[in-house]
């Protein structure tokens, strides 16, 4: 078996947890971002020059060079991270149109942007095959 040798600049993943309601119910959750896919030399010297950058701002901020600094466009315009999402919808069930302001309420309930950074740590790079 052979590798392609042709890597996606984005990658899309799942991300899946629960939440417990008002109740005490663990609620289930599972939809989709997707976002800039990094290479690991970029990841780790991401990681080691804003070690103190919240998880949040990782996902809802512009993508960032290996010091920390905004990537830009071919018109100046910071490259957003994250560009998109899947099945998220509103409290009547309707598709919730993806914006960063929209990222940013759904990543700020606790531990969501930890599920995030897990999802995206284990589905942007390759994995051995069971």
């Amino acid at each position: 078996m052979s590798i392609k040798f042709v890597i996606s600049k984005l990658v899309t993943f799942r991300v899946s947890g629960q939440i417990n309601d008002a109740e005490g119910v663990p609620q289930p959750f599972d939809f989709a971002l997707t976002c800039e896919r990094l290479a690991q030399p970029e990841l780790d010297a991401l990681q080691a020059a804003r070690s103190d950058m919240p998880l949040a701002d990782f996902f809802a901020g512009p993508r960032l060079d290996a010091q920390g600094q905004p990537v830009l466009d071919g018109v100046g315009q910071p490259v957003p991270f994250t560009h998109g999402w899947k099945d998220v919808q509103d409290d009547a069930g309707e598709p919730l149109p993806f914006t960063q302001g929209r990222l940013r309420e759904l990543l700020a309930i606790p531990g969501m942007a930890l599920c995030a950074f897990f999802a995206y740590r284990n589905e942007c790079g390759a994995k051995q095959k069971n």
